[in-house]
């Protein structure tokens, strides 16, 4: 966090296959795995938190963008990021074909 806030934010990651569609994601409070949540983050504190994405046996074999996103849960709305985006691209995730 670059500043404190008032508010404890959520965040949600998730796998899109690059056409907008979503296999697979997994939303919660910010901190939540390590019970600090984010009004109670300090600027420029790192705080861990654990995030996991159970694959669907029937996600197709290919190249899945993993993006996060956080919003108010109040009212749905995504808080955008430093280049003004309602979410960051993190890296790709490559599905292999079941054996």
């Amino acid at each position: 966090a670059h500043r404190s806030v008032d508010f404890d934010y959520s965040g949600a990651v998730r796998l899109d296959d690059g056409s907008g569609h979503v296999i697979k994601g997994n939303d919660h409070g910010l901190g939540q795995s390590s019970g600090l949540l984010s009004h109670e983050w300090q600027p420029n504190e790192i705080i861990p938190d654990s995030w996991t994405i159970p694959i669907p046996k029937d996600a197709r074999p290919g190249q899945y963008a993993l993006e996060l996103g956080l919003y108010d849960y109040r009212n749905m709305q995504p808080l955008d990021d430093q280049d003004a985006q309602p979410s960051t691209y993190l890296g790709q995730i490559t599905i292999l074909p079941a054996n």
